[in-house]
């Protein structure tokens, strides 16, 4: 809950990011950043996370995570589906 006086500020995730590289490159503990910021440490903390996991699975900022799917030609006798994920993973069904 805010202290009295304080406003609570809606971020968006790119705002986020932007204050996550800026408490990278300031040397700053998290609790000390936070602090010179007006940042509430669990929220930032959360924030943290998010992006270092967002970076590690490899999706540039502002890019969809999501990836249009285009159906094959329907074949009479049979039908298949085959999801090939980013990690190599490669998911089949069959029919």
């Amino acid at each position: 809950m805010p202290e009295v006086g304080m406003v609570r500020v809606r971020r968006s995730a790119s705002e986020w990011s932007a204050l996550v590289e800026r408490y990278r490159q300031s040397g700053l503990s998290g609790r000390s950043f936070c602090e010179r910021e007006g940042l509430a440490v669990s929220s930032f903390g959360n924030w943290v996370s998010k992006v270092k996991k967002e970076k590690a699975v490899g999706f540039p900022k502002g890019k969809s995570k999501f990836v249009a799917l285009s159906p094959l030609p329907p074949r009479p006798d049979s039908w298949r589906v085959e999801l090939e994920f980013r990690s190599g993973l490669l998911l089949r069904i069959r029919d």
